[in-house]
């Protein structure tokens, strides 16, 4: 696994690394610094600090395209909720025990393994969280991940790769990533608008609502 460590005090992060001997450990020192790693090597978890000079945790979780897991290593315990509310899948505050970082690591592995983190087509590897939706294209399926790829496949066989926490079918066509939903906006007959952040607009139909609101 792939672990960033985003703190802007160098002996917190030595700690971590040092319970983390057998995983590919990447650091960053900053907020901005944690949003070009996270962009750049697209790391599969992110420990991310608080309270950080340039850019808040939180602060750099609205910035990034790729969603990595995400767990908030700090010293403040008021921030707990809104670190949830980011989809963080824990928080640990410092001192962190070993054991008890080692144990929330285990639990984010085994989330992780139960679906895959990319997907392959002709060679290339597409990470799924950086894919904001996707649509049938008759014997194909289009997945708009900030470049488009052209997967030959249907639609119902790319929802059955899919964690259904991140993704959701919205329609017989289309299926969105919920972390980069913007609004949702009723319809008639109950339907809803979805606006995701690249300002695409596609229809939630009745029939996939599924109770998801």
């Amino acid at each position: 696994m792939r672990i960033l460590i985003a703190d802007d005090e160098a002996p917190a992060r030595r700690k971590l690394r040092r319970y983390l001997p057998q995983d590919e450990i990447l650091e960053a020192g900053g907020g901005w610094e944690a949003v070009r790693m996270i962009e750049t090597a697209k790391p599969d978890l992110v420990l991310l600090d608080i309270q950080m000079p340039d850019l808040t945790g939180l602060e750099v979780l609205e910035k990034v395209q790729h969603r990595p897991a995400v767990i908030f290593v700090t010293a403040y315990d008021e921030h707990a909720i809104s670190a949830f509310e980011a989809q963080a899948l824990d928080y640990l505050l410092k001192p962190v025990a070993e054991r008890r970082l080692i144990r929330a690591i285990e639990r984010v592995k085994r989330l992780t393994r139960k679906y895959p983190r990319h997907l392959e087509n002709e060679g290339k590897l597409i990470p799924l969280a950086d894919v904001s939706w996707a649509e049938a294209a008759r014997n194909y399926v289009v997945l708009h991940a900030g470049e488009t790829h052209i997967v030959r496949s249907s639609l119902d066989a790319i929802v059955g790769k899919l964690d259904p926490d991140q993704f959701t079918r919205i329609s017989r066509s289309h299926v969105i990533n919920l972390s980069f939903v913007e609004a949702i906006e009723p319809l008639a007959h109950g339907e809803r608008r979805v606006r995701l952040r690249d300002g695409t607009e596609l229809t939630w139909t009745r029939r996939y609502r599924n109770g998801r609101e």
